[in-house]
């Protein structure tokens, strides 16, 4: 058995739209397609895609070419929660 997994890192409220979505669910089902048929084995999809709105971090502070900066943890973490719920839950619903 293999596994197809795919998805974003970690998303933004900004890129979130389920065309997004869709495009990219599309793409793991046709991996899926593809490694089900050259390796003719069954194929399990993961999708990645449903409330990835933070990152988490090691250190408060980063250095960047000798110069220290915080951390960025992505939208969750630098906009109200309530948002990444919101947007999290419509992109199950669709799925």
């Amino acid at each position: 058995m293999w596994c197809a997994a795919g998805g974003d890192c970690a998303e933004s409220f900004s890129q979130f739209s389920a065309n997004r979505i869709r495009d990219a669910f599309r793409v793991i089902l046709q991996m899926a397609v593809v490694m089900m048929f050259g390796g003719g084995v069954p194929v399990v999809k993961v999708g990645r895609m449903a409330g990835q709105f933070a990152k988490p971090r090691s250190a408060d502070m980063e250095t960047i070419d000798g110069v220290a900066l915080p951390s960025y943890r992505r939208a969750a973490c630098h906009k109200p929660a309530w948002g990444a719920i919101n947007s999290a839950s419509r992109a199950i619903n669709l799925l």
